[in-house]
């Protein structure tokens, strides 16, 4: 389907109907309309020509405001509708409040005096047209700009459009893959990356980063792999908010992971479609740990020095994150969180961990936020996959965050595993 919007000559989207037995016009909401009753008032003019009327409003929502709320277009919502926005050059949107005009050189409302370019906004949702330039080559707004020094960055706008997508609704479960594979294949036509079940081979350290913010709902089918993002979505209920993040406020630097192998088994011969199963296998730092319900050992708990919330359980919905105090150095409060994603409790997950739980290192970096934790420790952090044994391979459970001069005084070893 990507291919019918990405060569059409315009598309036109009914954006205000939440099903599709309602038509394309709809009656404006003059609530909108900066609290006015009346859409628009007939003023008599007169002229050297004679006598006529002229229409006077007030300014309806501008372009940005427009697109910058899903709540005024229900379209926006179904995840289809995205890599269809993305890749049809032009569009014309029919909403509640007025007709939108959005094409890759810029867009415009009713309300909007001057149309705006869409090169002064940035890569995002609001801003699909710029994931396609003119001439059909793939690249994000933010490195075409002409003041850039920065090289496009792909797998970046990658995640950034599947961190919307888990934001919106399925009907059916098993079409996450397809509903986005025509992006996917401008991807791989821009980078010449090997795509992984939703990520890419060639980032594929920060895109195994991955953590929910969303609670889990387990589906029947299966859907991809456990180091994939795509394996444990919430994208058939939907919702405001996408289900998963990327630990995107670190930088991870000078990663050990190697990519050695990815064997993915595919439903149809698409190779950016639905899956049946799939395995990476790696090569990086392992550290062999037993985890417990722990929390900052009880001399770092005073008023004085107060135990930063990342170190208190979360709630079991969010995830459940638990303060390892093995790493701790008692005179800073450092050591390692771990947040679970999968759907078993983390009572339940800890009674199964009899043989102890590997932690797989995918790099090191700066926090760069301005968080507790960030002010707290101010200092390296690393990061990597939390894995469980499974059936001769391991499972994705988990990601964790640790003090980086903190983990390097335990015992790593560089290993070789399998992740299903």
């Amino acid at each position: 389907m990507g291919s019918y919007y990405k060569d059409a000559t315009l598309s036109i989207a009914a954006s205000h109907p939440n099903s599709a037995e309602k038509g394309i016009l709809a009656k404006r909401e003059s609530v909108l309309f900066n609290g006015s009753a009346d859409f628009a008032t007939m003023v008599p003019c007169k002229s050297s020509n004679g006598t006529s009327d002229i229409y006077i409003r007030k300014q309806l929502l501008s372009f940005e405001d427009m697109l910058d709320s899903k709540l005024f277009n229900p379209l926006e919502l179904r995840g289809w509708v995205l890599q269809e926005t993305m890749l049809a050059p032009r569009t014309l949107y029919f909403t509640q409040e007025q007709i939108i005009w959005h094409c890759r050189t810029c867009g415009r409302v009713e309300g909007d005096r001057n149309p705006i370019l869409s090169a002064s906004l940035p890569l995002n949702w609001t801003n699909p047209k710029a994931f396609i330039t003119l001439n059909g080559i793939s690249t994000p707004v933010s490195a075409s700009r002409e003041d850039s020094d920065q090289p496009p960055d792909a797998h970046g706008a990658w995640l950034r459009i599947a961190i919307d997508f888990c934001g919106r609704k399925l009907t059916y479960a098993d079409d996450l893959f397809p509903a986005i594979s025509g992006l996917a294949r401008e991807v791989h036509r821009m980078t010449g990356d090997t795509y992984c079940a939703g990520l890419w081979r060639g980032d594929i350290a920060r895109g195994l980063m991955w953590y929910r913010q969303a609670p889990v709902k387990e589906t029947p089918k299966y859907l991809a792999p456990s180091w994939s993002w795509a394996s444990k979505t919430s994208a058939v209920d939907g919702g405001m908010d996408p289900y998963f993040m990327i630990q995107n406020t670190r930088v991870l630097e000078g990663t050990s992971l190697e990519v050695i192998d990815v064997q993915l088994e595919y439903a149809t011969s698409d190779p950016f479609g639905k899956l049946r199963g799939g395995r990476i296998r790696v090569k990086g730092w392992t550290w062999n740990a037993h985890l417990s319900d722990g929390s900052l050992d009880a001399q770092d708990k005073t008023d004085e020095n107060p135990p930063s919330p990342s170190h208190r359980k979360a709630e079991t919905t969010k995830g459940d994150q638990v303060h390892v105090n093995k790493l701790d150095v008692r005179d800073e409060a450092r050591g390692m969180i771990y947040s679970l994603d999968t759907e078993e409790s983390l009572e339940e997950f800890l009674k199964t961990d009899e043989t102890g739980s590997p932690f797989l290192a995918l790099g090191e970096g700066v926090l760069q936020d301005s968080s507790d934790v960030a002010r707290r420790y101010d200092t390296d952090m690393m990061s990597g996959l939390l894995l469980r044994k499974s059936a001769g391979a391991y499972v994705r459970v988990g990601i964790f965050d640790g003090d980086a001069e903190g983990c390097r005084r335990d015992p790593w070893k560089l290993s070789v595993v399998d992740i299903v």
